[in-house]
């Protein structure tokens, strides 16, 4: 279903949904938590393309015109100033498919994403996840865990895509205004942007397969103070970033456990995105959540909180979001916000909790 107030209370399994099209299986089947395409994604490239050249490539699954077309995108986005790396094919196949397979349609998409990602420093951040750094690298996505349940990169989804959880619901506004400025979450956004299309770029590589990143954004406990105008002011201009410069980034989001009110912040919020990107986003109630997010992820990829198998954070994710490289201290706030995800974090039951989400 589109995302529209009116839709609260559909129940149609996200692969279902009109307007939000399933991301393609692997080749053969071959699932993107695989030790191959584990092995894909977690190796830096080289200079020479490195583990990420001999995994399988995309390019078998193209025409001669849509290679011819791909090569053109790269000579454009080049000439523009643009950086690719070892995943070069998947990040310029995005604006291919955004833009009808057409170099020509796709060059003004091209040529700004290439400025853009100079100047804001996107291409920066990407070469710093290429080189094995982590989200928690950053010192202000470490203090934004502080005051929100997420888990950005949390395996993947049954079809293969990068899968991201928010629990806005334990969002901590009050502590975000006053603790974070809105330049550092510009960077935190543009990090977790990045951050996310960095892996669906590799896992694509690895898997040959155009691969996306998929969300499971909880509501519940929604409150008024969500509604604050700073922080509405705050949210519309990253909000334009998926539009304007990571084309196909998105494969499906499902806005789960929406209450009533949700249909306001949905009219505040919803004008920063494109039809196209509406259409991708199912607006569901808590009785009809359960069952979408088991169709979007298997259970033994989920937290218990949200229908899956995992009582506590596992190793390889922990491993992949660098949170064990954090200290006793910073790891027994992260997710405290959070009644559903706190106890998933390692070393959170160190802190007193009441009245969060």
């Amino acid at each position: 279903m589109s995302a529209t107030p009116e839709s609260l209370g559909g129940s149609a399994p996200p692969q279902l949904a009109a307007g939000a099209p399933a991301p393609a299986a692997t080749p053969g089947g071959a699932a993107a938590n695989s030790p191959s395409a584990a092995a894909c994604v977690g190796t830096p490239p080289t200079a020479a393309g490195g583990a990420a050249a001999t995994c399988p490539g995309l390019l078998a699954a193209l025409t001669p015109t849509q290679r011819a077309e791909l090569a053109a995108a790269r000579e454009t986005f080049e000439a523009a100033g643009g950086v690719l790396d070892a995943h070069a094919d998947a990040f310029l196949l995005r604006f291919l498919r955004n833009h009808a397979f057409s170099a020509t349609k796709a060059a003004p998409q091209l040529r700004a994403t290439a400025a853009w990602r100079n100047e804001s420093g996107a291409a920066r951040v990407r070469a710093e996840y290429a080189a094995g750094a982590t989200l928690c690298s950053h010192e202000p996505y470490v203090r934004l865990l502080r005051m929100i349940g997420a888990l950005v990169g949390h395996r993947t989804t049954a079809d293969g895509d990068v899968l991201v959880i928010w629990h806005v619901g334990s969002f901590d506004s009050s502590a975000w205004l006053a603790g974070m400025t809105s330049a550092e979450w510009r960077e935190v956004t543009l990090r977790v942007l990045e951050y996310g299309a960095w892996r669906a770029d590799a896992l694509s590589t690895a898997t040959g397969s155009l691969v996306c990143v998929s969300f499971i954004i909880d509501y519940e406990g929604l409150a008024l103070k969500h509604y604050d105008p700073r922080i509405v002011a705050r949210m519309l201009p990253v909000m334009r970033w998926p539009d304007a410069h990571y084309p196909e980034y998105l494969g499906v989001a499902l806005l789960v456990n929406a209450p009533w009110m949700f249909a306001r912040l949905w009219d505040l919020l919803s004008p920063a995105l494109s039809y196209a990107l509406q259409e991708r986003i199912n607006i569901l109630r808590a009785a009809d959540s359960p069952a979408a997010v088991a169709a979007l992820a298997d259970a033994a990829d989920l937290p218990r909180a949200y229908g899956g198998e995992l009582d506590v954070m596992p190793a390889d994710v922990r491993a992949a979001m660098g949170i064990d490289r954090l200290g006793a201290g910073e790891l027994a706030q992260l997710g405290h916000t959070s009644r559903k995800l706190r106890a998933y974090f390692p070393g959170s039951g160190a802190l007193t909790h009441s009245g969060e989400g």
